[in-house]
């Protein structure tokens, strides 16, 4: 009897740690990275640049935003956050940045890139996370949680901000 009943406290402590470890990679590693890819490349006068971390929610918010230019005389890249490190503010004249609140922080390369280049006027950001109110601090941007049914509106918001920079999609 004792044999079965320690047999079942192993296998129960067992199955808490696996489903623990499974649930901190999640929570290290619940984005895909982007692959970059560029539209309307060649001489045009306007340029967006668009760095985000691949999620459903965000893909979709990107695909609206890319939607809403590709047929204007703009040239846009997509890159994943992670290489914001190697973007030359001066080459862009408009950045949408989607980034997610990880641990209790925003995701590190975007937040240094914030903190270092952050201009109100031509960067538009989102910060999601699951409570919503992740932010980071100093950047006037969107936060909340990954709703689908809020993409729409936030294209809008996305598109009516740079719209300022890049004229009416």
């Amino acid at each position: 009897m004792k044999t079965t009943k320690d047999t079942t406290l192993a296998i129960a402590f067992l199955s808490w740690i696996f489903f623990l470890m499974i649930g901190s990679c999640k929570a290290v590693h619940p984005m895909h990275k982007v692959d970059a890819y560029e539209l309307n490349r060649g001489s045009h006068s306007q340029t967006l640049l668009i760095a985000t971390q691949g999620s459903t929610y965000k893909d979709a918010i990107v695909k609206g935003i890319v939607d809403a230019y590709k047929a204007k005389p703009v040239y846009i890249k997509v890159i994943d956050v992670t290489d914001l490190p190697g973007v030359k503010v001066e080459d862009w004249d408009a950045f949408v940045i989607l980034l997610t609140w990880q641990k209790g922080k925003p995701q590190k390369e975007a937040a240094t890139f914030l903190k270092k280049y952050y201009q109100k006027d031509k960067m538009f950001v989102m910060t999601t996370s699951a409570g919503g109110r992740g932010k980071v601090e100093g950047v006037d941007g969107l936060t909340g949680p990954s709703i689908m049914e809020n993409v729409p509106e936030r294209i809008t918001i996305f598109t009516s901000k740079l719209s300022d920079v890049l004229g009416t999609p």
